[in-house]
């Protein structure tokens, strides 16, 4: 693709189907959430998506971090996937990881992938 060939009803068209792809990826990010409520079995109830942590709370920032890493298992999570089942940025997920998770028992098993030691 050559862009300098586009129309400005390509770029109207490209910009139609971005406004799809952001409204599927919301969507299949909602069943991720409420899939992964489901295999926390927190309650047997229909499960509601993960709100986003509020600014502010780092005490309940940190307890949710852990919480989703422990989840993870002893196969761990990355740093995105936990971004997107906890609703926030990955730079905070990697900021928390680097500067308090380490302190707190999180480890790195591979390249991007981290557990809880234990």
């Amino acid at each position: 693709m050559n862009l300098t060939t586009l129309t400005s009803s390509d770029f109207a068209q490209i910009a139609k189907l971005l406004k799809k792809k952001e409204a599927l990826l919301e969507r299949v990010a909602k069943v991720d959430r409420t899939l992964a409520a489901f295999e926390t079995a927190k309650s047997a109830a229909v499960a509601k998506p993960a709100k986003a942590v509020s600014k502010g709370r780092s005490g309940q920032v940190k307890e949710t971090i852990l919480a989703a890493i422990k989840a993870a298992g002893s196969k761990g999570a990355t740093v995105p996937d936990l971004a997107k089942k906890l609703g926030m940025k990955v730079v905070n997920i990697r900021a928390f990881i680097f500067q308090t998770g380490k302190k707190l028992g999180v480890k790195k098993l591979t390249r991007g992938i981290y557990a809880l030691k234990g």
